[in-house]
């Protein structure tokens, strides 16, 4: 399975794959936004939706990190292991820290922006 520059999930086969359930992408300014969450993913049941702008993956600044490590680094990991992102909400300016665990997903995008 081709993984996508904005892949923000670890390909674990065709039907499935390991992380944290969302597609992200790098905006103007290095910023990195949420642009798809995957229907009962943990990052779905964590409450985060498209649009939500990620701060920090692990107590790192995300303006300091390529996009490459980010991902490859940073939003993946070991199936069962958890990551702390800080977010900023898309309705809401006020920064909160959400902790998601990595898992198996299916494909199935429930939002998208």
């Amino acid at each position: 399975m081709a993984k996508t520059k904005g892949e923000g999930n670890g390909v674990k086969n065709r039907q499935e794959t390991v992380g944290t359930g969302m597609k992200v992408v790098r905006c103007r300014g290095k910023r990195i936004r949420v642009v798809e969450v995957i229907k009962n993913s943990n990052a779905d049941r964590a409450g985060i939706l498209p649009g939500t702008f990620i701060t920090s993956v692990g107590g790192y600044d995300v303006k300091k990190v390529s996009f490459k490590d980010l991902v490859t680094q940073y939003l993946l990991g070991r199936e069962g292991s958890r990551v702390t992102v800080a977010i900023i909400p898309p309705d809401t300016k006020e920064k909160k820290y959400v902790t998601i665990m990595r898992g198996a997903v299916s494909p199935e995008i429930t939002r998208r922006k």
